[in-house]
């Protein structure tokens, strides 16, 4: 074949393009035709609803994600922002307890199901449309609870119009379109009620399902929700912020529609979970809920400008099983031969290039090293952080190394390092990792879904000043990595206090060897504590119901570190000659269970994960210079001692360059219409093509077409 990439033809030859493409496994029906987002994909039992109380983070409708944050306080007292949805019939209860029942006593048109917000503040309730689809219009009408509220009053709140009834109060809903950065497109107003006519007979509280245009926000990703009325106190809002909300039409975006005239839409979802996109999303996976919403592929419980459902991961978005996903690390940034382009085509597409990460892609500082009293904090081979920089030292899955380990001892104990370069939010990113923490976690029996495992959580924090230093808030706080099973921050963070005093044992420890060097009287630890009927046995189970879904993520020493050139996880070297850069640097799907082959294994995480661990709110981060790992579990064993995690490395993932035609860092509509080219005998001869072939065997076929696809990253627009 020499440098000529095969095109994969049958008897017409564009037909594979534009025929056999719409047959792709996983692709997006929302591009080729208007979606109705209407909440009867989701079932319920008559008369109830859906709140959150699982901590899935929020749910999907027809493709589009609706956030939610709950928390329990336990004694039956909970709270929940974002949005639920419901198919309750109340229309003549007024309070609280009938807060999810719109005053219509039915969906829109009739149907069954529909969806209430709560968002108190702007910001609180939002939408992650379908890639590629543009808002046209939706139905909106108040709940019965608002509408009670707003008509005769309640212990907070004042009728509207005041005791004369001409007073001028309203209910406003602002609907905003956000882009993919989150900087405002226009903004939508509907009156929920509105008694600022000069003739009161003109009145009204909105008490049926209302359509409103959403036409001007074309080009949205994001709609964002907030309420506003005249009836405020000291504390804001008196007025009930609910809202009902049912029927949100969308249409292909223009781009789309452009597209598919010259036949290059059938495209997988972009920016899924396991397929490299970067939502802003996390939530806790749900699994086995009896709601029916599906699986979440994201992670923190608490709001965010994006989080991931199990239709959003790879091995529902053609990707495949984990065995078939071979990232193949030793052809990475090894190119795909000699170049043989015209001018033309080269100044067009260029030549594939590797994306670019940090020359030292391993964290190489330590900041800080606070072990809390634990068996190994005075053993000169577990004591020493440096041993934390560089790349790990691994053993295999099922036994660890032990030669490049750092404790932190127990509960609250703490490691943070620095990295050379800032670690990105890259689109590129396998998976959409972007780092990884490798630890002395194994299989138990080679069983990947039982682990000895010790976990640490991960924070994180961006060197906003540039003086090398985490200074801590306001201008440099460390965000949370929630993780799998943090759905409360608040009510997770916890202070263990320690003394030296072996003979109280008012404090721990019992033991004065498991004291750390330098520390003595009375000192205090803290972390947010992960539960410990899960992670408090020495063997930690995968407690999903799901074969293949990994219910545990999103935390430091859990996965096992592989050997360097274990290509394919079975504790054989392969690959004698790859680098430690490029192998420890390919990220693991931490959604699913076992090793992805051609990684190194270890925790990978999404900085998009990030939380403000003391509002639960997104953290917005691209980046970060600084990560703290702290145990997280606060359990002692008379067998094997505390909980104490044991570090090896961290790690800035390699961005993986397959797909980008154009070399803009991303993987959007223009890699997919030059990937179409790649299916002619003249776009054959185009050195950008090499970037579609994924299994280096200079064809371009469907395999590596539908993989592409699949990771498709943004921007849409």
């Amino acid at each position: 074949m020499g440098n000529r990439i095969q095109f994969l033809r049958g008897s017409c030859g564009l037909c594979v393009a534009f025929g056999i493409w719409l047959t792709l496994p996983g692709v997006l029906p929302h591009a080729q035709a208007g979606v109705v987002v209407g909440f009867e994909d989701l079932p319920l039992e008559p008369e109830s609803y859906y709140n959150g109380s699982d901590s899935a983070g929020g749910f999907l409708s027809e493709g589009a994600f609706f956030n939610n944050t709950y928390t329990d306080y336990g004694g039956g007292y909970y709270a929940w922002f974002g949005w639920s949805y419901s198919n309750m019939t109340d229309t003549a209860t007024p309070g609280w307890e009938n807060q999810y029942s719109a005053i219509t006593g039915e969906g829109a048109e009739g149907s069954s199901n529909y969806g209430v917000a709560y968002t108190f503040s702007p910001g609180e309730a939002y939408i992650e449309l379908p890639p590629l689809t543009a808002p046209q219009s939706v139905r909106i009408t108040n709940t019965t609870y608002a509408y009670y509220t707003i008509r005769d009053g309640d212990a907070f709140a004042d009728p509207f119009g005041g005791p004369t009834g001409d007073e001028p109060d309203y209910f406003l809903l602002t609907i905003t379109g956000l882009d993919q950065q989150g900087a405002p497109l226009g903004s939508v107003d509907f009156y929920l009620a509105d008694y600022r006519f000069e003739d009161s007979l003109l009145d009204y509280i909105v008490d049926t399902w209302t359509e409103v245009d959403l036409s001007s926000l074309a080009g949205a990703h994001t709609l964002s929700l907030g309420l506003e009325s005249s009836d405020v106190g000291p504390y804001g809002m008196n007025t009930p912020a609910y809202f009902a909300l049912d029927n949100l039409a969308l249409v292909p975006e223009p781009t789309a529609l452009t597209l598919f005239a010259v036949g290059a839409l059938a495209l997988t979802r972009p920016r899924s979970r396991a397929s490299l996109g970067k939502i802003v999303r996390p939530a806790t996976r749900r699994l086995g809920s009896t709601r029916g919403h599906g699986q979440w592929c994201g992670m923190p419980t608490l709001a965010s400008e994006g989080h991931r459902l199990a239709e959003r991961c790879g091995r529902e978005r053609g990707h495949g099983t984990r065995r078939e996903r071979n990232l193949a690390p030793a052809r990475r940034g090894r190119g795909h031969g000699p170049r043989l382009c015209s001018a033309i085509l080269c100044t067009a597409v260029g030549t594939l290039t590797q994306p670019t990460r940090a020359d030292e892609p391993f964290a190489s500082a330590m900041i800080d090293y606070s072990p809390a009293p634990g068996q190994f904090v005075n053993d000169d081979n577990f004591n020493d952080p440096s041993v934390a920089l560089g790349p790990p030292a691994a053993g295999g899955f099922d036994v660890p190394g032990v030669s490049s380990l750092v404790t932190l001892g127990g509960f609250g104990g703490s490691i943070t390092l620095a990295f050379t370069a800032t670690v990105e939010d890259h689109p590129l990113n396998p998976f959409g990792m972007d780092a990884v923490v490798f630890g002395n976690a194994f299989f138990l029996g080679s069983n990947p879904d039982v682990h000895w495992a010790e976990c640490a959580t991960i924070e994180i924090s961006l060197d906003a000043n540039g003086n090398g230093l985490p200074d801590g808030p306001p201008e440099e706080p460390w965000q949370l990595i929630p993780g799998s099973h943090i759905g409360d921050p608040a009510g997770q963070f916890t202070v263990v206090t320690w003394d030296d005093d072996i003979a109280d044992d008012t404090y721990p420890p019992e033991d004065a060897s498991w004291i750390p060097p330098g520390y003595s009287g009375t000192w205090t630890t803290q972390a947010h504590a992960l539960p410990v009927d899960l992670f408090g046995p020495p063997a930690v189970t995968n407690p999903s119901e799901d074969s293949e879904v990994e219910g545990i993520f999103g935390y430091a020493e859990y996965s096992p570190t592989l050997k360097l050139g274990d290509l394919d996880g079975d504790n054989v070297v392969d690959d004698p000659d790859v680098a430690p850069e490029d192998f420890y640097t390919v990220a693991d799907d931490p959604l699913t269970v076992g090793i992805t082959p051609g990684s190194g294994g270890g925790d990978a995480f999404d900085i998009a994960w990030a939380i403000d661990p003391t509002t639960g709110t997104p953290a917005r981060l691209t980046g970060f210079d600084f990560i703290r790992l702290t145990s997280a579990v606060n359990a002692v064993s008379e067998l094997f001692g505390e909980k104490s995690p044991e570090i090896d490395a961290v790690a800035d993932v390699s961005p993986d360059p397959f797909g980008d035609f154009d070399e803009d860092g991303d993987i959007d509509l223009l890699d997919a219409a030059g990937l179409q080219t790649c299916f002619s005998p003249e776009g054959a001869l185009n050195p950008g093509c090499g970037s579609f072939d994924r299994n280096g065997d200079d064809v371009v076929d469907l395999t590596d077409a539908a993989i592409c696809l699949g990771r498709m990253t943004g921007p849409m627009r």
